[in-house]
């Protein structure tokens, strides 16, 4: 056998137990070995490691865990580790899984993913809750769409108030809008609940 071809084999070999072993080996595709927390095959999206949930794996420094449908990790639901954005614009306040709430609404910014469930945060003045959203009393309506594709998650939105309606929650001013008759009051505010869409 060449001298060449067994070079090139023990550094295959070596490659592999090195990436066995949880090492970030750059590989000639330039995409990280894959490792524990490492940014591997997904090119810089994450590691793909699970956390949270049952698995109590933790993430990298770098990372967060991203939940299905914004769960938390309820019900001992597992996620994937991701990479933290760069920047986010700002928006809307929303909670996130720390039980912190954010005007840098991207899931991951801080750290922790966004929550699908505002009720997870402290119930903030002059806010609230619509989905993971916290919507301005006196000034916003929220809008619930359900969903009616099977493992899509409903959506939520904040919405101004339409001109001449009370500041105080009032669903007869909000009768001739859309999903107007589905309008519900509580904590502070009115939501109006689409179904499907």
């Amino acid at each position: 056998m060449r001298l060449d071809n067994l070079i090139g084999i023990g550094f295959c070999a070596l490659a592999l137990a090195l990436t066995a072993c949880g090492s970030d080996v750059e590989s000639p595709s330039g995409q990280g070995g894959g490792g524990a927390g490492g940014n591997g095959g997904s090119g810089g999206q994450g590691g793909g490691a699970t956390c949270g949930g049952i698995a109590g794996t933790g993430c990298a420094a770098d990372e967060f865990c991203d939940y299905p449908n914004d769960s938390c990790g309820a019900l001992d639901q597992t996620g994937v580790c991701t990479k933290r954005p760069d920047v986010c614009s700002d928006g809307p306040p929303r909670c996130f899984c720390d039980g912190k709430i954010s005007e840098t609404p991207c899931p991951g910014i801080g750290g922790f993913d966004t929550a699908a469930d505002s009720n997870l945060c402290p119930d903030q003045a002059y806010t609230f809750p619509c989905g993971p959203e916290l919507c301005l009393e006196g000034t916003q309506l929220c809008r619930h769409s359900m969903s009616d594709v099977g493992g899509e998650p409903d959506s939520w939105k904040c919405e101004d108030l339409p001109m001449g309606c009370p500041s105080t929650p009032d669903c007869a001013c909000l009768a001739s809008l859309p999903c107007g008759d589905m309008c519900a009051i509580a904590k502070g505010g009115a939501t109006l609940t689409c179904l499907g869409g």
